[in-house]
């Protein structure tokens, strides 16, 4: 609904200028953008504190994955938004459900690494996580061709701490 702010020569409202537009903020996208951030936060970094880092030598110390995954994971937020305010419905719907499997996958993923210390299960969490975060770029693609690019990152990532983890699993 256009409000009209002024009014012309004869006394009738005339449509804002661009410049008096006021574009609506979606809360929604913002929650659900922050809360993949900070669930994803949460998830990668508290479980250095009860447990040991996951059992094999990758060649980078943990906190290094942990610096890596505060940048993965807001872009992964981000991805979600622009799903999430795509308009798509159904396949909005669907894709977002592919993402939550993913994120699901990428937060449970230190609690089981370094509560299980063996470099083939923490090797193993990462080729799901590997297969699960293509499988969500796939689906943010279907929807929104901006989500993918924010999930790109995330997207190259997989593959290089898939093959540190295997690496070190083949020790």
């Amino acid at each position: 609904m256009e409000t009209f702010h002024r009014t012309d020569a004869e006394g009738g409202a005339t449509p804002p200028r661009s410049e008096d537009r006021r574009v609506p903020r979606d809360r929604s996208a913002w929650l659900i953008g922050i809360g993949v951030t900070g669930l994803g936060l949460l998830g990668s970094g508290w479980p250095l504190l009860l447990w040991p880092p996951p059992a094999g030598d990758t060649g980078l110390p943990p906190l290094a994955f942990v610096g890596v995954w505060m940048v993965l994971f807001p872009c992964f937020g981000a991805a979600s938004a622009r799903v999430w305010r795509s308009g798509e419905g159904a396949r909005a719907r669907l894709a977002l459900a592919t993402g939550g499997c993913a994120l699901a996958v990428l937060v449970a993923f230190m609690p089981v690494a370094c509560a299980a210390q063996e470099p083939w299960v923490t090797a193993a969490m990462d080729l799901l996580g590997l297969v699960t975060v293509g499988l969500a770029g796939w689906a943010y693609r279907t929807v929104s061709a901006a989500a993918a690019r924010w999930l790109a990152p995330v997207i190259a990532w997989m593959p290089v701490t898939c093959a540190l983890s295997l690496a070190a699993a083949l020790r």
